[in-house]
């Protein structure tokens, strides 16, 4: 290497940021000092470390009431390495085609949620979808189907 070519090497290196810059300088000397250069690194390839989450596990229905569904479900196993910041809950009467977000403008942050507004005797069933600033995972499993609950008027109370 000529001293011409030292020079527009260490001027190109320069836009670089300071580190870079004296890391390679040190190599620039190594390479007069002993006559020959180091050994190249491994190759590396830059990634983006967040990715989107893994599903959740499969929602569960915890309580049913006369119009509404509690549901829990485990956190997804792979977070992207980055917080979870919302869970997406759908549901849909059974062999229904189009899912329904049950939390629209609202933001879910542990995994349990209770869907409002179901109507009475009809079978629904459930998924939950993990967010996180990357994106949003694939939908979880299906929960069992179930159905919203009758409401009984007791009819014993209603004599006193």
């Amino acid at each position: 290497m000529s001293i011409s070519a030292l020079i527009v090497f260490i001027q190109i290196l320069a836009l670089y940021k300071s580190f870079a810059y004296l890391l390679t300088y040190l190599l620039t000397i190594q390479y007069y000092i002993t006559g020959k250069p180091s050994e190249p690194t491994d190759v590396v390839v830059p990634k983006n470390p967040f990715t989107k989450p893994s599903p959740p596990g499969q929602p569960s229905v915890d309580e049913i009431r006369k119009d509404s569904a509690t549901l829990s479900w485990t956190p997804p196993k792979d977070t992207g390495n980055c917080p979870i910041t919302n869970y997406i809950v759908e549901f849909r009467p059974v062999g229904g085609f189009q899912w329904t977000v049950a939390n629209l403008r609202k933001t879910v942050a542990q995994p349990s949620y209770t869907v409002t507004g179901l109507k009475e005797e009809t079978q629904y069933e459930f998924r939950v979808s993990a967010e996180n600033k990357v994106g949003q995972s694939a939908p979880s499993d299906v929960s069992s189907a179930k159905y919203g609950k009758r409401f009984h008027h007791n009819s014993a109370l209603s004599r006193f």
